[in-house]
């Protein structure tokens, strides 16, 4: 399907999305479609319509347990056309485990600024994540959250953030971010608002949680080094996120 001359393969140039299959459904496959074509249009590839391949991936995916679903559009060879597939596989099982038992996080700074040039593609969803990889790698068996240059949590390479401060919840949103769909869902049913916040705000904040859709919710129980009591909010925003969508 790739040829050696695509420009997915040869710069990167090409859009994902991973979208978690629970009970033989789609979960926030719209907003999930909805984020890669405005990710195609910042890349400027005419997306084709992802949503037969959806359909298949859900009718077919009869596996036990949970599917991961990646849709994948390349940019295609120059002068051709973009190439669109799907892939679906069980969610590993390390993954899962991350919801019931936490993850241990690191903090690096990004060498980013919140304020990003207009060209700058932070929040598309491109398939040049060898950084992200990278930065993974680095964190050995913790996980890594980006901080800008001016102090301000970001994101986790494969994940969003959200955190609890005087009873209410918060998620990072805009400000050169991805905007997470899992995020804005869970804001959305928790009653929580967007914000920001250093890393000594998240020290005093009484919960973290990285947020993706096949992670799920998953609580920050260590962050650079310092152990956090597990927060009495887990298992409702837990409900949230796992819920099928009304």
């Amino acid at each position: 399907m790739l040829r050696p001359d695509d420009r997915g393969v040869l710069y990167g140039e090409g859009v994902f999305e991973t979208v978690w299959i629970r009970d033989g459904v789609a979960r926030l496959r719209d907003a999930h479609l909805a984020r890669m074509a405005r990710s195609a249009a910042l890349l400027e590839i005419p997306l084709p319509d992802p949503a037969p391949l959806v359909d298949e991936a859900e009718a077919r995916w009869r596996a036990d347990g949970e599917g991961a679903l990646r849709l994948v559009c390349t940019a295609g060879p120059a002068g051709g056309e973009p190439v669109l597939y799907a892939t679906v596989t069980p969610v590993p099982d390390a993954v899962i485990a991350q919801r019931a038992d936490g993850v241990r996080v690191v903090t690096a700074e990004a060498g980013v600024s919140r304020e990003r040039p207009g060209w700058s593609l932070t929040t598309a969803k491109t398939l040049s994540y060898a950084a992200n990889l990278a930065a993974r790698r680095s964190a050995g068996d913790r996980d890594m959250l980006w901080v800008s240059t001016e102090g301000y949590a970001l994101e986790s390479p494969t994940a969003g953030l959200v955190w609890l401060s005087d009873g209410v919840l918060h998620g990072v949103a805009g400000d050169g971010v991805l905007p997470s769909v899992t995020v804005a869902h869970l804001l959305s049913e928790a009653g929580g608002v967007h914000g920001e916040a250093t890393v000594a705000d998240l020290d005093r904040s009484d919960g973290i949680w990285l947020v993706s859709a096949l992670r799920g919710l998953a609580e920050v129980i260590e962050l650079d080094g310092r152990g956090r009591a597990r927060s009495p909010w887990t298992g409702r925003l837990s409900r949230i996120v796992s819920r099928r969508p009304g």
